[in-house]
């Protein structure tokens, strides 16, 4: 009777399996071993463990009798308590009765009892475990309690049974999250407000190891994952709406970085400070999501405008110098969003305006290059075909200042003339700011050197000199400019060419 049949099995294990009791019995009695199958997809399987599987109460009763071992791997309460297999009659016996039973023995995989009835959704074997003092603390090989593993499952009932009994929702897994973090994923609100109410930390900030969600606490975990519901709930709970992560972001910047409009439009909603990002800042953050978020022109300044307006009702501030379209303007430049500066251009803007815009955006267009030349290029030919003067005061020459070629000759591509400037103030500048680029594209469009020689000759030569200008200063002596030209000291140019070890120029 202890010989080892097909699959491990022998005749005690097949004797329970087929549930034939009296012929159990009749093994036992004679010597049959209680030992766990040695082979075969049931190894490690006790006929205790096969009765309990085949929730058969007088064949478990019958073993346990016999003192019946325990299967190493999974004890008979964990299959006990797997809702496919309950039966509380058969659960209780195994508590009540049973040799080396353990409520809180581990299965190869660090699961309780409690754990695999909170796996499988048992709610009466929960219920059962539970009054019989499990420890609730105890975690699995992923780090997860029995909590854990009912809020992942999101179930309300199984979690209502486990925060009743205390179990801790602090703990974290191995994977750095407690029980709120998981129940903030799933968006369980009902969860998240049960284990608010049972002392979860509600600033538990998740650590470096949590790829990609690190240094995030509830309220930035809501926010990634667009849960409305449980941000509310959790400033419900008194979460501080300012709070700042480990970046100094706000979950509103965090939204903001995210492109999560509706989020925005939520968070300001819930009236967070907003004064200390500045005047602009944030709409210049806002500007850039919505240029990437809508397709259509009627669904962008629809949501636009629609946003616009929380902004200005949440504190929003303009400049009392100008108006809100000029302010719009302004910062649609800087962030480069020309969706937005369309969208304005079409409303009633003053010519004055869009002027101030476009010097604006020549003064900004030295500050960025490579692909942002191409935009800045885009942004300026957009302001002049709106009506905004190429040839305004000072506006060509102010461009020549930066050094900006490209800005230049975009400006002159529009219509911009040096006929309507002062050619000698515009090849000045080139001279005293530029390089020999800057000044032959003035002579290609139209500058007068001998003008501007016979006007302000000394000087241009001087301040060529003195800055090192090599051609600049060849071209003014092509064109006639006078080579005996002294400073204010008496110093002839090879003097001043000298002090200044311009060699070149020398």
């Amino acid at each position: 009777i202890r010989d080892v049949y097909a699959h491990g099995s022998t005749a005690l294990h097949i004797a329970v399996s087929k549930g034939k009791l009296e012929i159990a019995k009749s093994l036992l009695k004679h010597g049959a071993l209680t030992l766990p199958l040695i082979s075969g997809p049931q190894e490690d399987y006790t006929p205790l463990f096969l009765a309990v599987k085949n929730e058969r109460l007088d064949m478990v009763q019958l073993l346990m009798q016999n003192k019946a071992l325990q299967p190493s791997s999974q004890t008979a309460l964990h299959i006990a308590a797997h809702k496919d297999c309950w039966q509380e009659k058969i659960f209780t016996e195994l508590i009540t009765h049973g040799t080396n039973i353990d409520i809180n023995g581990r299965d190869s995989d660090g699961n309780t009892p409690l754990h695999i009835a909170v796996e499988s959704k048992n709610a009466s074997a929960v219920k059962c475990i539970l009054q019989h003092g499990p420890d609730l603390k105890l975690q699995n090989k992923t780090g997860q309690t029995a909590l854990h593993i009912g809020v992942k499952a999101r179930n309300i009932e199984i979690t209502k049974l486990l925060l009743d009994y205390k179990a801790d929702a602090n703990i974290r897994d191995h994977y750095d999250k407690t029980p709120l973090h998981v129940a903030i994923q799933n968006g369980d609100v009902a969860i998240v407000e049960d284990l608010l109410k049972n002392n979860a930390d509600i600033n538990m900030t998740l650590e470096d190891d949590c790829y990609p969600y690190r240094e995030m606490k509830p309220l930035f975990l809501a926010t990634r994952f667009g849960q409305k519901d449980v941000i509310q709930k959790l400033l419900e709970f008194n979460a501080d709406i300012n709070q700042k992560n480990d970046k100094g972001k706000t979950i509103l910047d965090f939204a903001l970085e995210l492109q999560k409009l509706d989020m925005v439009e939520f968070i300001l909603q819930n009236k967070p400070a907003i004064n200390h990002i500045g005047k602009l800042d944030l709409l210049a953050k806002v500007m850039p999501a919505f240029e990437i978020k809508f397709e259509t022109y009627s669904e962008f300044i629809t949501n636009f405008h629609k946003l616009l307006n929380i902004l200005v009702d949440n504190g929003l501030q303009f400049s009392t110098e100008e108006t809100n379209n000029e302010a719009l303007i302004k910062t649609a430049i800087e962030t480069r969003c020309i969706k937005i500066l369309k969208s304005i251009l079409m409303e009633d803007v003053s010519t004055e305006a869009k002027n101030n815009a476009l010097f604006f955006a020549v003064d900004k267009y030295y500050h960025h290059y490579d692909t942002a030349d191409t935009i800045m290029n885009t942004i300026i030919e957009l302001l002049i075909d709106n009506g905004a003067d190429v040839n305004a005061q000072h506006l060509l020459v102010h461009a020549i200042k930066k050094s900006n070629l490209k800005c230049v000759a975009t400006l002159f591509k529009k219509g911009a003339s040096v006929n309507m400037n002062n050619s000698t103030e515009l090849l000045t500048a080139a001279i005293n700011h530029c390089t020999k680029g800057m000044i032959l594209l003035l002579i290609q469009n139209g500058a007068d050197i001998k003008a501007a020689i016979a006007q302000k000759g000394d000087a241009l030569v001087l301040n060529s000199v003195i800055r090192g200008r090599y051609f600049s200063t060849e071209l003014l002596w092509k064109y006639g400019a006078p080579s005996n030209v002294c400073n204010a000291d008496g110093q002839t140019l090879l003097h001043v060419a000298a002090n200044k070890c311009v060699r070149t120029v020398a």
